[in-house]
């Protein structure tokens, strides 16, 4: 069980803002990294790509954000599955809880 006065507790406890803005920052770099070389990899970011869609002649722009959109919805869906698998298994998706009634099996 969770003791409601710990998690209080430390919810209220902040991390130390240099710590959490440096990492925020690296993640935020490492993604958009990821992302801008994903998207010139998918021929997004030329000119002639960009201009095709303004004039809806060339659809690779359109392509590539619905795939994204499909991709993130199954992938919301599996996750979801995932937690309902979960959820029906153990009769809760706190981690603790799970933890302690495998300990106790």
């Amino acid at each position: 069980m969770i003791d409601p006065g710990k998690a209080v507790q430390q919810s209220t406890e902040k991390p130390d803002p240099s710590v959490a803005a440096a990492s925020e920052l690296l993640f935020g770099a490492v993604f958009g990294v990821a992302f801008g070389f994903l998207l010139q990899k998918g021929g997004v970011g030329k000119f002639n790509v960009l201009i095709g869609q303004l004039l809806l002649q060339d659809f690779t722009v359109a392509k590539v954000m619905l795939t994204a959109i499909v991709v993130g919805v199954a992938t919301l869906a599996l996750g979801l599955a995932l937690v309902v698998r979960i959820n029906e298994a153990y009769g809760t998706i706190e981690e603790d809880e799970i933890f302690e009634r495998d300990r106790e099996a």
